[in-house]
């Protein structure tokens, strides 16, 4: 299995396919699985980055909690220590606060960004929907109860009016061969809940995509919109799902995020033939 330390951190990651260089980064508490039903589609054109986060998955739980931009250091090492110089940054929830940072904070390295289902300043609804969850994973509720509880505010309205989708979520978690601790949780958290850089995002200068979920609770689509006012030219598109599309319409971002990585190298090619 492959590890590489970075940022002194070892990491998880796995890469698939050939070609431009995407780097997908997962949200709290995720592992890189949270891309797997994207893959099919991104690998056929694309070399595709996934890894888990510090404090998830495979990756080491350094003590302390986390921020954003340790989070953004972590990548950027990762991707040294693989020798991408550059890449199409795509960031679910949490990882779209990383992405946005590592735009800000290393825009060499950034080709274009996607920022899905996330947001830029706190949000007092969806954290108290985390610390909530929180709350029951310190007091031992049954697993099966917090991921319907969590089941709630994750997706769409007619996603959770099938039983069946319910149930399929219900066995996904349950068997989930790394879950994440207590511990782990607490710090992602930490850094989820205290992020806040939208006064800065006009400094990011590459192309950028903001998605949003129509039905999206916990990041809904005003705060995508107040990063869009921020960003110079970003672009905004919805899905109709709730907060997890990779989940609910994966197929659908995975065309909108293939159409947006060609776009964007189109767009770098048409600005050097006029330099």
């Amino acid at each position: 299995m492959p590890f590489i330390t970075a940022n002194q951190v070892n990491l998880y990651y796995e890469q698939h396919g050939q070609g431009e260089d995407i780097i997908l980064i997962s949200g709290l508490s995720a592992d890189h699985n949270a891309w797997a039903l994207l893959m099919p589609q991104l690998t056929k054109s694309h070399r595709v980055t996934v890894f888990d986060n510090r404090g998830a998955g495979q990756s080491a739980l350094p003590d302390g909690n986390y921020t954003i931009s340790q989070m953004v250091e972590d990548t950027g090492a990762l991707m040294n220590q693989l020798n991408i110089q550059s890449a199409h940054i795509i960031g679910h929830s949490m990882g779209g606060m990383i992405a946005q940072q590592l735009a800000l904070t290393y825009p060499d390295k950034v080709k274009s960004v996607c920022i899905v289902c996330s947001r830029a300043s706190p949000y007092t609804r969806g954290s108290y929907w985390l610390e909530l969850s929180y709350k029951m994973l310190a007091q031992e509720v049954s697993l099966s109860v917090i991921i319907e509880y969590g089941f709630s505010y994750l997706f769409s309205n007619q996603f959770i009016s099938n039983a069946e989708n319910l149930k399929l979520w219900r066995e996904l978690l349950l068997s989930t061969e790394y879950p994440q601790t207590l511990k782990g949780y607490q710090y992602q958290l930490n850094a989820v809940k205290n992020y806040n850089a939208l006064d800065s995002l006009s400094g990011i200068t590459q192309r950028t995509l903001i998605v949003a979920g129509e039905d999206d609770i916990l990041t809904p689509l005003t705060l995508s919109k107040k990063m869009q006012a921020v960003i110079l030219n970003a672009e905004l598109t919805t899905l109709p799902s709730g907060h997890m599309p990779n989940i609910e319409c994966p197929a659908l971002l995975a065309k909108i995020i293939i159409d947006w990585v060609k776009n964007s190298e189109k767009t770098k090619q048409e600005n050097v033939k006029t330099i």
